[in-house]
């Protein structure tokens, strides 16, 4: 079965759509990658721990928490940055209540804090550092 000019060109056009849409979906991936995640105890928002591999975002090479409504997320774009910092791992943070979100950054010498949001959309951010 011979293809006309007009359909070859048509299956170019998308197999490079197609092409360009996967290799941005996997240079995202590799900018960020996610640690873990925690549900309200709601189940209405979640937040995620994201971990920058480059030098993008609120703190290059560093922790991010974002809340989000949506199930996943794939950068700290995807949701609202509640936390963006410096900290030993493992960064722990829990759900108070649905109004609360506690985050304890261990910190060995100075506090490397790049974005703290002390309230977002009526959510209490506390976070405590210890060294």
């Amino acid at each position: 079965m011979k293809l006309s000019h007009a359909k070859t060109f048509l299956l170019s056009v998308v197999g490079l759509f197609m092409l360009w849409h996967f290799g941005g979906y996997m240079l995202v991936n590799l900018d960020y990658s996610i640690v873990s995640k925690s549900t309200s105890p709601s189940g209405n928002l979640n937040v995620f721990e994201v971990e920058a591999l480059s030098e993008g975002g609120h703190a290059p090479y560093g922790q991010h928490l974002v809340l989000s409504s949506s199930g996943s997320v794939r950068k700290p774009d995807d949701g609202y940055v509640v936390f963006a910092g410096y900290c030993y791992q493992p960064l722990s943070y829990s759900w108070k209540s649905d109004e609360h979100i506690s985050v304890t950054c261990k910190i060995k010498d100075r506090i490397d804090t790049r974005t703290k949001a002390e309230v977002v959309q009526g959510i209490k951010v506390e976070v405590v550092y210890e060294k």
